[in-house]
């Protein structure tokens, strides 16, 4: 079975739909060959790890890449908090993990439980360096620390198919007939409809599994398809390499858009928050985000989605998956009467709830319908990173936080803040949003 993590950790900080002028940067990489291969991506550092047998081949890209031995067999990889947990082949009655430091290159085993899991999709950390295994019963969920100390169990009606996590935050568990998240030793149910697994938990919103993209935030409905492993999901659309050819399709529609054309064929593509890796025969290039271009204040084209709606004082932008250009203190009721006056009838959602009254606020959901097609978009009220839909100076202490390194905004809160529409966030951003607050 081919265990390429075609996905991981794929928010963009913008949508984009064009490539500039294309230029990419080209580094040489590692590999035993085969199939097993994983991609894994932090704030400092994307991996690339090639797997055979008892060795891994760890590709920091552009950087270096260390070859490392173990004792046996690796059934599978996951990595979190920057270690690899390398699941260990072993005949005795514990399961084995090889934890590798990423900064300090060294390793230590780990000897969890009195069980081995009998599937590689039945096991994975989480960010606290917690383990989570499934019995041989398959329907005990088992937490245990670092040091081996059983913390908690889950007891499931139904039986256990896969446990994973995309960055250790939230641990997914999917069962014959529905799918729960865990976070902070709590347990949430997600939906009941169910797809087949294994599944890449792209990012908090979206998944992967046989060919289709589903959001979690709508019971795992189906909002898009691709058609090989050549595939890396943004926040808003999917990007995908087919020959020499890099193309985007957004979620809300199945057109692609070609990107770039490369001179070599492309053998895999990832992509992280900052580049899409493409990877050839001769080495793997990265396209970073400064050579994309947001087609925001561009004339739409045959190949765009793109679509304003204006009035004397405002214009709404309908991009790929987006909808933008929304005034700070801007109500529900004049934005949707705005809409309807184009044509549209809309329905503006937050945490699954139609909000009928106050300000709309970005990462708010607005379902447009128009001559019987509904999509879905998220709103971006420019300056608004709280999401209350007013720019006050919360925002600007979040935004200070953020160029601080203090913390992190979601990808819909860092499209808000950069009200330069420079493509990057900045002091002149901050300036900005001081002048808007009310």
């Amino acid at each position: 079975m081919k265990r390429t993590v075609f996905a991981m950790i794929v928010l963009m900080l913008t949508t984009f739909s064009v490539f500039s002028t294309f230029a990419s940067t080209k580094f040489n990489y590692s590999t035993f060959g085969g199939n097993e291969h994983y991609f894994f991506s932090d704030n400092n550092n994307s991996y690339y790890i090639s797997v055979k047998n008892n060795e891994a081949m760890i590709n920091t890209i552009g950087k270096e890449y260390t070859k490392v031995k173990f004792d046996n067999t690796i059934r599978y990889c996951h990595f979190v908090n920057n270690r690899f947990y390398f699941l260990i082949l072993t005949d005795d009655d514990y399961t084995k993990i090889a934890v590798y430091n990423a900064k300090t290159k060294n390793y230590s085993y780990k000897k969890i439980g009195d069980f081995d899991v009998i599937s590689d999709f039945y096991f994975s950390p989480d960010i606290e360096g917690n383990f989570y295994l499934v019995g041989s019963s398959k329907n005990l969920l088992y937490i245990y620390s670092e040091h081996g100390d059983l913390i908690k169990k889950f007891k499931f009606i139904d039986c256990i198919n896969q446990v994973t996590t995309y960055d250790g935050n939230g641990i997914y568990v999917l069962t014959d007939k529905k799918s729960y998240i865990i976070k902070n030793l709590n347990i949430k149910q997600l939906g009941e409809n169910y797809v087949n697994y294994p599944i890449t938990f792209l990012n908090d919103k979206y998944a992967a599994s046989e060919n289709k993209i589903y959001n979690l935030g709508d019971n795992y409905s189906v909002i898009n398809k691709y058609t090989n492993n050549l595939t890396a999901v943004f926040s808003s659309g999917i990007i995908n390499g087919n020959g020499k050819i890099i193309s985007y399709s957004p979620f809300v529609s199945n057109k692609a858009t070609k990107y770039c054309k490369l001179t070599e064929k492309i053998k895999e593509l990832y992509a992280d928050n900052n580049s899409i890796y493409a990877f050839t025969n001769s080495g793997v290039y990265i396209l970073s985000k400064s050579d994309l271009k947001r087609n925001i204040d561009n004339k739409p084209s045959d190949n765009d989605d793109n679509e304003n709606i204006s009035n004397e004082n405002l214009v709404y932008k309908i991009t790929p998956g987006y909808i933008t250009n929304i005034c700070g203190s801007t109500s529900i009721s004049s934005f949707k009467k705005e809409l309807n006056k184009r044509g549209y009838e809309a329905a503006v959602i937050k945490g699954g709830t139609e909000k009928t009254s106050g300000y709309i606020g970005t990462g708010m959901v607005v379902k447009l319908t128009k001559d019987g097609n509904t999509n879905s978009l998220v709103a971006i009220v420019d300056g608004d990173i709280t999401g209350e839909g007013s720019i006050n100076t919360k925002d600007i202490k979040l935004l200070m936080d953020y160029l601080l390194n203090k913390r992190d905004l979601s990808v819909y809160f860092r499209i808000a803040a950069n009200v330069i529409d420079d493509g990057k966030i900045s002091n002149a951003d901050l300036v900005k949003i001081a002048q808007m607050k009310k």
